[in-house]
């Protein structure tokens, strides 16, 4: 399902998006997640603040320090879905060099959250 204020975001980085009627109520099996800045690496989308900081950090290798590790587990957990086309494409572009002790797979089922599918396009800028 697309929601109306997507495409307003894309054009407008600054838009506050409004919940889609019923969002978020014990009716609804759609949240509502305030989106408000614009994403560095893809300046023409926005993303809740823990997706634009995964995005931004990537996901570390085996080899990295349990602190990073440790930091990029944290961020995955705290994204909760479902994820929007929009950051769905992003944290694509957030797989490290390795699986990272399980976590490029948590990366993964949070992409697969999306529900309108993605058309397998990067948003422009990206």
């Amino acid at each position: 399902m697309a929601h109306a204020s997507d495409a307003a975001l894309a054009q407008d980085a600054t838009v506050t998006t409004q919940p889609v009627p019923g969002a978020g109520t014990a009716d609804s099996d759609i949240p509502y997640f305030p989106v408000t800045q614009p994403v560095p690496c893809c300046p023409s989308v926005t993303a809740r603040r823990e997706v634009e900081e995964l995005v931004n950090e990537g996901m570390p290798s085996e080899e990295a320090p349990l602190e990073d590790i440790e930091k990029a587990e944290r961020l995955l957990e705290s994204i909760i879905p479902p994820v929007t086309d929009e950051e769905a494409q992003m944290l694509a572009t957030a797989f490290g060099p390795d699986g990272c002790y399980g976590l490029a797979w948590s990366l993964m089922h949070v992409i697969e959250t999306d529900r309108r599918g993605g058309d397998g396009k990067l948003p422009a800028g990206c």
